[in-house]
C-alpha cells in the first residue's frame, strides 16, 4: 500500500525507486520475437524462422547432455520394436 500511496501522490509510477529497481525483473524481451519500435527497415532484420534457426543452431552447438547408456539402450530396444512393427504393418496392408 505504500508504493501505491507513493506512486499516487507523485501521479506516476514510472519514476518511483521500486519500479526503477525491479524493471528488469519485471520487464521481458523476448529473444526470438522483436517487439522494439525502434527498427526503421524491416529489411535490416533476419524472419522470425531465420531467427528461430539461427537460435536452434546456437543451441545444439551448446549442447553436451549425453543419456545415461542403460536408458540409452532401453529407447533403442523401443525403437527397434516400433520400427519392426510398423515395417510388419505396413506390408500386411
Amino acid at each position: 500500500m505504500d508504493i501505491i500511496e507513493r506512486c499516487a501522490s507523485k501521479g506516476t509510477f514510472v519514476t518511483d525507486k521500486t519500479t526503477l529497481s525491479e524493471y528488469k525483473r519485471i520487464f521481458w524481451q523476448p529473444e526470438l520475437f522483436d517487439y522494439s519500435l525502434l527498427h526503421t527497415s524491416r529489411r535490416e532484420m533476419k524472419d522470425l524462422v531465420e531467427r528461430a534457426k539461427d537460435m536452434a543452431r546456437k543451441k545444439i552447438a551448446e549442447h553436451d547432455f549425453q543419456l545415461e547408456e542403460d536408458k540409452k539402450r532401453k529407447l533403442e530396444e523401443i525403437y527397434q520394436e516400433a520400427v519392426r512393427k510398423l515395417t510388419t504393418s505396413s506390408r500386411d496392408d
